[in-house]
């Protein structure tokens, strides 16, 4: 029997081979599937499956959902009620249809003077299609983005100049928000 991590290399493996081959992949991944069919035979889920798995309430907002998402290695979470019930799932794809980021208003402040705002459509239309362009631009050039690659799609604002001792705030509404002390 191969080792379950092995299974789940093998996983893996033939994922990104079908994502790859696309649009036949039913032509190019075939040996893999047959060989990860092969390989796994005698290998019980409970040696592949999560065993923690973070789950989320129906009131729980976004940004609870998108903190959880960065923080394990889960790309779909059960959601359930008080009662541990399931009530739905909710993925990856689903938050980032939820956030209207094309929307999403962004202030700057300065010792809490608005110095600057702007919408997300600044970017290209919608922050997405900047991320779009970049994978679509580092493809012709026979590279592509990476797991773990920040892609800044624009600002919302133009820079601004603070000075030493001044509070720096960006807003992003529903989103949160960061702050800088200038030292």
């Amino acid at each position: 029997m191969p080792h379950p991590s092995a299974v789940c290399a093998m996983c893996a493996i033939v994922s990104r081979v079908k994502i790859a081959c696309w649009p036949s992949m039913k032509m190019k991944s075939w040996p893999l599937d047959f060989a990860m069919r092969a390989m796994s035979r005698d290998v019980p889920v409970s040696a592949a499956m999560m065993t923690q798995i973070a789950r989320l309430a129906p009131d729980a907002h976004i940004a609870e959902a998108v903190d959880t998402l960065l923080r394990t290695s889960q790309s779909e979470f059960p959601v359930g009620d008080s009662a541990g019930r399931l009530v739905g799932l909710l993925g990856r794809d689903d938050m980032i249809r939820a956030l209207d980021l094309a929307a999403v208003r962004g202030v700057a402040t300065i010792n809490g003077k608005a110095v600057g705002e702007g919408k997300g459509a600044q970017a290209m239309g919608h922050p997405l299609d900047a991320v779009a362009w970049m994978a679509d631009h580092l493809a012709r050039h026979g590279r592509g983005l990476l797991r773990g690659d920040v892609v800044i799609t624009g600002s919302l604002i133009t820079s601004k100049n603070a000075k030493q001792g001044e509070l720096v705030k960006f807003a992003l509404e529903g989103l949160g928000e960061a702050e800088l002390r200038i030292d």
